[in-house]
């Protein structure tokens, strides 16, 4: 928080930043899990969760500009990362998703090399965003991580 003059300004943000990898949905196979929030300030905007069966899921609550990039390590062969948007083809690897469905991607052409993309967009009230791969991203470190974060517009 700043202070300008007596009036206390708070920031006009909200995100979350996901870290270590912690496998795939086991029923949303292509969707990938981590093991905990390194950054929680979910809201009014975001929530989010993480199961074993569906994956990582994040909801839009409110409308506005949002951030997200992901990223990913394929340590045995090349991978693909990005994330989907309002997609019902959650076993599906992503490269092969419909192309609308396909908010941001990602590529690495060979093993042990980290991958990672950023976007901005405009979302909606009810959009589903999902961290969404190949399953050979598998790192289990800080390399594989997930971030979305609403900018309030002044």
């Amino acid at each position: 928080m700043s202070r300008r003059g007596s009036a206390t300004v708070k920031p006009r943000y909200e995100c979350i930043l996901l870290v270590g990898g912690n496998g795939h949905g086991a029923v949303n196979t292509r969707i990938r899990r981590y093991s905990g929030a390194q950054i929680d300030r979910s809201g009014e905007s975001i929530s989010w969760s993480d199961d074993s069966d569906d994956g990582t899921t994040v909801t839009i609550k409110k409308a506005g500009l949002y951030l997200f990039g992901i990223g990913g390590e394929g340590q045995s062969d090349a991978h693909v990362i990005g994330i989907s948007i309002n997609s019902s083809q959650l076993r599906t690897d992503f490269q092969s998703i419909t192309i609308a469905d396909q908010l941001i991607y990602g590529h690495r052409g060979q093993a042990n090399f980290i991958s990672n993309t950023q976007g901005a967009r405009y979302l909606e009230v009810g959009d589903v965003l999902r961290p969404h791969s190949d399953t050979r991203d598998n790192a289990t470190d800080s390399n594989a991580y997930f971030w979305i974060a609403r900018m309030e517009i002044w």
